[in-house]
């Protein structure tokens, strides 16, 4: 998009905002609404970044870059397998339109969840966050289970198992179901791990 941009404006120095705000309009066209975009704010912005949609599916969520705590590693792993997000949401708003009450309660703990998240994330309190981050990924077990959608596919739960006998903790990245998880370790743990 920004090389798209820069060949039809004639700039060189664009502003990654006005890039972003194009980037996701087409990407919720495309997709027919269905998404978060935040795989499109990864792509223009890069880094870590605290990601909030917005209540209305048009407007822009808001974004803010934020520091990785130094003793933190992430990686990221591909399953294998491909996931297809449209058909997966759908599942889990066909939960929404039949119980709204128990969609609704999940999904207030889940967004609990991610704004403590990133709040621990931002202080730099690594223990704190891989807490949070396990209670996310049971979170979205949860809301998985009610709606009868695979978001924690058997190929995430091996992935699960995997990092965690590592003493790591893994969550899946997007909307689940294949393609990428996250395996997060704390420096303590990598060293705990080792000597055993």
């Amino acid at each position: 998009m920004a090389a798209f941009t820069s060949l039809l404006t004639n700039q060189s120095e664009l502003n990654l905002d006005d890039i972003f705000a194009l980037a996701f309009k087409l990407h919720r066209d495309a997709q027919g609404g269905v998404g978060s975009g935040v795989d499109i704010a990864a792509s223009v912005y890069g880094g870590f970044l605290e990601f909030s949609p917005a209540g209305n599916s048009e407007a822009l969520p808001t974004v803010h870059s934020l520091a990785c705590p130094r003793d933190l590693h992430i990686l990221p792993i591909f399953t294998g397998e491909s996931a297809g997000t449209i058909d997966l949401v759908q599942q889990v708003y066909s939960f929404r339109d039949t119980e709204p009450k128990e969609y609704e309660r999940l999904l207030e703990g889940l967004r609990e969840l991610a704004a403590e998240g990133g709040t621990r994330f931002q202080s730099g309190d690594s223990q704190a966050f891989l807490r949070t981050v396990m209670d996310y990924s049971q979170g979205l077990e949860a809301l998985g289970d009610a709606s009868n959608a695979p978001i924690i596919s058997a190929v995430h739960r091996q992935a699960k198992d995997a990092v965690s006998n590592l003493g790591g903790t893994y969550k899946i990245s997007g909307a689940g179901g294949g393609d990428f998880g996250l395996a997060f370790f704390a420096e303590q743990d990598l060293f705990e791990t080792a000597k055993s």
